[in-house]
């Protein structure tokens, strides 16, 4: 009798031991090792994230780079708006209103010309319409070539000088291209040593 109360505990133990607790162990085993899983996938995308954003803020560490990154960003926004000369209005004035004083803009036609409602230089036309046609032919350069080399182009080599002579004396070809790299790539360039005309930056749109 004491032999198959034994043997009947035994197997009623397997049974509960088998088909339920050892189950029950095996699916919480998977449940936890897929959320620890998950939880190691969403810190290392966090971590990635993080160090994405380190570069960024690495890559931005001076007034250069951070001012293309910021006014293209900009410009490229009000491009692509349905009213782009009503978009561009309104983020110059913006761009004003949070940096007194930091910027003078001058937006061009799509012939050339100053758009005088929009800038805030109406002299010169002649100089800027050549700066117009220079930026136009460096922009082209650049989207075609592997290796742009802007001082290299005919008409930048023949109008180097005159733009100097208006942008300021440290104005040098090579660098015509940092104005049309994406982001933190590129940067505003110093061209003269007078406070008012010390950097200068063009944006191409569409």
């Amino acid at each position: 009798m004491k032999f198959n109360l034994l043997k009947k505990f035994t197997l009623g133990l397997a049974r509960l031991v088998y088909g339920l607790i050892l189950p029950l162990y095996l699916m919480w085993f998977v449940f936890f090792s897929y959320f620890q899983y998950e939880r190691a996938e969403i810190i290392d995308d966090f971590q990635q994230k993080m160090e994405k954003s380190l570069e960024i803020l690495v890559n931005l560490h001076d007034d250069d780079h951070f001012f293309h990154a910021l006014l293209q960003k900009n410009f490229s926004l009000a491009d692509r708006h349905k009213t782009p000369l009503s978009a561009l209005e309104s983020r110059v004035k913006s761009l004003h209103r949070h940096f007194p004083d930091a910027f003078k803009f001058i937006v061009f036609n799509p012939s050339g010309s100053v758009n005088t409602r929009l800038s805030e230089e109406k002299r010169f036309q002649y100089v800027l319409k050549t700066m117009f046609q220079v930026m136009n032919e460096v922009h082209r350069h650049f989207s075609v070539s592997s290796d742009p080399q802007p001082q290299n182009l005919p008409l930048v080599k023949d109008k180097i000088r005159l733009l100097r002579g208006y942008f300021g004396q440290f104005l040098i070809a090579e660098l015509l291209t940092e104005f049309f790299k994406n982001s933190y790539l590129g940067r505003v360039i110093t061209v003269s040593e007078l406070e008012a005309k010390r950097k200068l930056w063009f944006y191409h749109g569409q």
